[in-house]
């Protein structure tokens, strides 16, 4: 029997270590540049969130059927509804009757980011002017 080695004086061998050394310095590299964006975009949620939190505007987030998904401390003050009341209501439900324009043409507003003056009815039954619109 013979028994062959190959070390590092084989041209495969030699190749083969180049190969995983450049392979560890690029996942290196790759893991600096992920972390360095995790951190940006940790720090950029966390300023968006200050924002929406602080903001004495009112921030009404829904989706593309105007179900409310998130809205900010001044958006539930506004209507009264706690933020866990709004996530089972739509904009529609906060729509205050017999107003003009049209319930559709403000759903549509609201849905396709144009401007829509309305008024929505709180949980106490008041009703206050707002702006709908992206």
């Amino acid at each position: 029997e013979k028994l062959y080695h190959m070390g590092l004086r084989s041209p495969v061998a030699r190749n083969t270590l180049w190969f995983a050394l450049l392979l560890s310095v690029l996942t290196v590299i790759a893991a600096a540049f992920a972390q360095n964006y995790l951190g940006a975009a940790r720090s950029s949620e966390l300023r968006y969130q200050n924002l929406f939190a602080a903001s004495q505007d009112a921030i009404f987030v829904t989706d593309a059927a105007g179900h409310f998904q998130d809205a900010n401390p001044a958006a539930t003050a506004l209507v009264g509804y706690a933020l866990a009341e709004l996530r089972q209501m739509a904009v529609a439900d906060l729509l205050a009757p017999a107003e003009a324009p049209p319930r559709e043409e403000l759903l549509r507003a609201w849905l396709t980011g144009v401007s829509a003056e309305t008024r929505f009815r709180g949980k106490d039954g008041r009703t206050t002017p707002v702006e709908l619109g992206t």
